[in-house]
């Protein structure tokens, strides 16, 4: 009972942190570090960001582009995405698998995630996007649950375990995902989930073009912030 009390105190501070760091970042020029301590528990969050031209900014967010989803999704796209999300733990090991633990704490860009938190965020991302891609694939347009990606990067299974956990259920995980996903046909490619945050219905071709991109992107972070070195910490 003691350990949950701690848990939910942290992530209520959490929230009035990211507010306090966001504010604080309209308000200064300068870099500010935010350190907070409740009960022993120390908070690794992201310092406030260095200023830097909204460009700027913007290339070191999305390195290889922002999402863009074809009118049309082809056949060959399919295949693609495929491909690109049954090979992305390997890419991921390749990437990570020999850092430091002073090395995974790099960030990836100003107030950004470190290499450790990317590589459990892809864990929990696609882990939530596999069962809902199970769920359209065996329910008439189900509505799906939605997270807090930022609150769940924050818990200490992402901030702070080892990625080698992360990394072996990426591997299992894609294997199952990229064996499903195969074996979808043009009806079922049709088929629909609900997400009630973004008020929509989302294709299962859709779902699978988003996550070949998320892998791209998030590795791309990664490589960003190994090339970058401590320049964000």
């Amino acid at each position: 009972m003691g350990n949950g009390i701690l848990q939910r105190s942290k992530f209520y501070l959490y929230k009035e942190y990211e507010y306090l760091r966001q504010r604080l970042y309209k308000l200064s020029t300068l870099r500010t570090d935010i350190a907070l301590t409740c009960m022993g528990i120390n908070f690794k969050f992201a310092p406030l960001p260095y200023p830097m031209k909204k460009a700027d900014l913007k290339v070191l967010k999305y390195p290889i582009g922002e999402l863009k989803i074809p009118k049309k999704i082809s056949d060959k796209d399919i295949e693609s995405a495929i491909k690109t999300i049954e090979g992305f733990p390997a890419k991921a090991l390749k990437e990570v698998g020999k850092l430091s633990d002073d090395t995974l704490e790099y960030r990836h860009r100003p107030g950004g995630w470190t290499i450790r938190q990317l590589v459990h965020h892809c864990a929990d991302s696609h882990l939530n996007a596999y069962i809902r891609t199970k769920l359209a694939y065996t329910e008439k347009n189900p509505t799906v649950k939605p997270y807090d990606e930022s609150a769940w990067a924050n818990t200490g299974d992402a901030g702070e375990a080892p990625v080698e956990w992360s990394l072996l259920l990426l591997e299992g995980l894609h294997k199952r995902w990229a064996a499903l996903l195969s074996e979808l046909n043009d009806e079922d490619l049709e088929r629909t989930f609900y997400h009630p945050e973004q008020k929509k219905k989302v294709k299962l071709n859709q779902v699978i073009v988003i996550y070949a991109w998320h892998c791209n992107h998030h590795l791309a972070h990664i490589q960003q912030a190994k090339k970058h070195k401590n320049k964000f910490s």
